[in-house]
């Protein structure tokens, strides 16, 4: 069952490395709790692609002022957001490592909110990262791809199935065709 993490405006830091199943990466959605009424703050969301650390990928900065009324979400009962950051779709994403986290501005802490965490173990999950210190769960997000139609792709590898599979659709044909 998922649980709260540390309320951002005392953890700073919450990172969750993450690899990559599918090319071009291009949305996150994160549960965010929220317990208070008056959300207000910055957060400042990184996208890091593992042995790029210094420089993100991606970034953009949420306020929560802007974060809709918390709402049921999952099977459990619980309240709070699931918040969408989108980006540029990232064309080999594909079975890379990425690390993205959330930033506290310090000018300005988010009052009330954190991001949910759970225990279940995924293979394409490490333990979440908060203030650096590696925890025992990891973040209950999800991550989705942009899928591109590539019609010279499409109509080149239908082609192939199609020659490889000669010498039965002519049998099949012949058959069908001697049957009507």
């Amino acid at each position: 069952k998922p649980y709260r993490s540390p309320l951002l405006a005392d953890a700073r830091t919450i990172a969750q490395p993450f690899v990559s199943k599918c090319s071009n990466l291009n949305r996150i959605i994160i549960p965010f709790f929220l317990e208070e009424n008056d959300n207000s703050g910055k957060i400042r969301f990184n996208l890091y692609q593992a042995g790029k650390q210094n420089e993100p990928v991606f970034f953009t900065d949420l306020d929560a002022a802007q974060f809709p009324a918390p709402v049921t979400i999952g099977t459990h009962s619980l309240r709070g957001v699931l918040y969408p950051v989108w980006m540029p779709p990232l064309p080999d994403s594909a079975n890379n490592e990425f690390i993205w986290e959330i930033i506290t501005h310090s000018a300005e802490p988010p009052r009330g909110i954190g991001v949910y965490l759970t225990d279940t173990p995924d293979a394409q999950l490490q333990p979440v990262l908060i203030n650096g210190v590696k925890g025992t769960g990891s973040s209950a997000f999800f991550s989705y791809c942009q899928y591109r139609f590539d019609w010279d792709q499409i109509f080149k590898s239908t082609g192939q199935k199609l020659w490889r599979e000669k010498y039965f659709i002519a049998a099949y044909l012949m058959l069908a065709g001697g049957i009507l």
